[in-house]
Formats: C-alpha cells, sequence, structure tokens
C-alpha cells in the first residue's frame, strides 16, 4: 500500500484533540523514530567529489548525536586542497576521528600529498595516534604518490579484521629496505587478527627493494583473504604462501610495473 504524508494541518487538529497521555505516546514515538532515522542516515558516510576535503571540517562541527551514530566513514581526497589549508585539515582529520566513538570501517584516499603526507616524519605517527584511539575492524589507505620514507616505522592500528594499503614510497637514502620496513611495522600490530589482507607495494623509482618479504607476515595465521599487488616477478612466492597462510581461502595476485597512480586490486 502506497504511503500518503499527512498533511502537518491536519497532524495539528489531531494533536488539539488527543488527550495528555496519548500526547506524551505520540512524542514518545516521533523521538524513537527521529533517533532511528539519524542512525540510519548517518551510519555510512561517503565522500568521493570534488573538495571532499571541506567534508573533514563539516563533520567536525557535527554534534556528538550524530557523531556517535557514525560507523563507516570513506573519504577520497582529489587534490584540490589548496596548499595553506593542508596543515590545518590534516590536523581537523585526526581530531574528526578520535571524536567518532564508534567508528568501525575508515577508508582514506588521496591522488596527491596535500593532506596525509608519509614523506612528513611527524603525519604517520600522528594518523596512527589517531586510529589507535578508535575501535576499528576495517581500515583502507591508498595513498597515489611516490617520495621517500622518513622517520622511524610507525605501528598501526591494532585488532583490524580487514586491511588494505597502498603503498608507493620508496627506500630513505642510504637505506634499502626501509620502506618496506615501514609497512610491515605499520601492519604488524594487527597481524594476529586479519582476515581479509590487501597490499599494493610498488615503491617505484626510489627503492632498491622490489618486493615485500612476505614471510613477515607470518603471524598472520587466521588469514582467510590475501590481495598482493607487486612489482616485478617474485616466483618464490606461490611456495611461501601456503606456508604461512595455512587458513588462505582466496588468493590474488598481480604482477606488473610499478605505476605512479592505479587501484588497489
Amino acid at each position: 500500500m502506497p504511503t500518503v504524508a499527512l498533511d502537518i494541518e491536519i497532524f495539528e487538529v489531531i494533536l488539539c484533540h488527543l488527550s495528555l497521555a496519548d500526547l506524551q505516546s505520540v512524542n514518545l514515538v516521533c523521538r524513537i523514530l527521529h533517533t532511528e532515522a539519524r542512525r540510519i542516515i548517518f551510519r555510512t558516510l561517503h565522500f568521493q567529489s570534488k573538495n571532499s576535503y571541506k567534508k573533514v571540517e563539516q563533520l567536525n562541527q557535527a554534534c556528538v548525536n550524530i557523531k556517535v551514530c557514525i560507523k563507516r566513514l570513506h573519504l577520497a581526497i582529489d587534490g584540490d586542497c589548496p596548499p595553506k589549508l593542508s596543515p590545518i585539515i590534516t590536523h581537523k582529520l585526526f581530531q574528526l576521528i578520535r571524536s567518532l566513538p564508534n567508528l568501525e570501517a575508515f577508508t582514506f584516499k588521496e591522488v596527491d600529498r596535500s593532506i596525509i603526507d608519509p614523506s612528513n616524519p611527524v603525519v604517520i605517527p600522528e594518523l596512527a595516534l589517531a586510529l589507535r584511539s578508535t575501535f576499528l575492524t576495517e581500515f583502507e589507505i591508498r595513498l597515489d604518490y611516490c617520495d621517500r620514507v622518513e622517520g622511524e616505522p610507525i605501528a598501526g592500528p591494532k585488532g583490524l579484521k580487514k586491511l588494505s594499503v597502498g603503498w608507493f614510497m620508496g627506500d630513505r637514502t642510504q637505506d634499502r629496505g626501509s620502506s618496506a620496513n615501514h609497512l610491515y611495522q605499520f601492519i604488524k600490530p594487527s597481524l594476529h587478527t586479519l582476515v581479509k589482507l590487501q597490499l599494493t607495494f610498488c615503491p617505484f623509482k626510489f627503492s632498491d627493494t622490489l618486493n615485500l618479504d612476505i614471510g613477515l607476515l607470518g603471524d598472520a595465521e587466521n588469514l582467510l583473504q590475501f590481495d598482493y599487488t607487486l612489482q616485478g616477478h617474485d616466483g618464490q612466492i606461490l611456495d611461501i604462501i601456503p606456508q604461512i597462510f595455512p587458513k588462505l581461502m582466496s588468493l590474488t595476485i598481480l604482477w606488473r610495473p610499478c605505476q605512479k597512480r592505479h587501484s588497489i586490486v
């Protein structure tokens, strides 16, 4: 049966003839419906358009009743953030993450370094600190540009079940393997809990290390799905994977030359 909206004037007339008890019941129903609608509307937020960076500031200004409803957040920044605003938006992004008490899944994609610049030795530690303040079970990050890693490797969040990382950072000057080490240290805290892992490791021209040492991921003994994009060819990987991932049910491996920008498998 099609639903028809009740004219507000008719609704007001009906309310005038209701008893106090009935009015209290109507008020309770309206409050419940309002609360449930808010939960449904703000449960999943997906921003992937021009000026997406502005959504960070808008969400920061949202009231607590809205923030507690947000469980899944997807942000795709298209590189249009003015340079003068970048440090401010970066700070507000980390502030936003910490202010979402029920956040379960967070996706961040960026085509340049305007918001999250992993070559900045301050940014990744602040990101990791913000993530560790949440109860995330799913995290995806893809930074589609190349540079050299700086600073010390930082441990990422614990307890993730699904993790997807697009990593194009090269080795620090005269520090072969530092790019792979930074990536490994970031994902290491969640290896025991992961059931799905997607890795794109293409450090491009700044690195002598073509591939990760997959054997280091052996703590991911509960892994069910592994998608791996790498540059060059590693003929031993197919022999190693069955040994370190005994419960694996789905495997995707993509060998290809690394490009500056491409999608995660």
